[in-house]
């Protein structure tokens, strides 16, 4: 009985340590193909990309990555990974600015 418990412990403690390191290699694969998808689709723009990490652990969304462009800095752009493909999931606005479409929004 006391090596079923500790053995349950010790599989816990090895997932928790275990589990960001996947997050990780995760968002840095799911960041590099929405950078290389940004260069193909606007290979005169420049972005900064971000992540919110805690976001992930409260989310059922999974990963998004978060994008902002030099010209557009009060418009956010998101986007996912679905079935290996790079998606705009979607667009928010600053609450100052006109909601008209930005420059950037893929209508595909």
């Amino acid at each position: 009985m006391y090596s079923f418990i500790i053995i349950i412990l010790i599989s816990y403690a090895v997932f928790l340590t275990v589990r960001p390191n996947i997050q990780d290699a995760k968002y840095d694969k799911y960041t590099q193909m929405v950078e290389e998808h940004l260069e193909k689709k606007y290979p005169n723009a420049s972005w900064e990309t971000s992540f919110d990490k805690e976001e992930l652990l409260t989310t059922a969304f999974g990963y998004q990555i978060k994008v902002k462009f030099a010209e557009e800095p009060t418009v956010l752009y998101v986007y996912k990974i679905e079935n290996d493909k790079v998606i705009q999931a979607y667009v928010s606005y600053n609450e100052n600015y006109l909601q008209n479409d930005g420059k950037y929004v893929e209508r595909d």
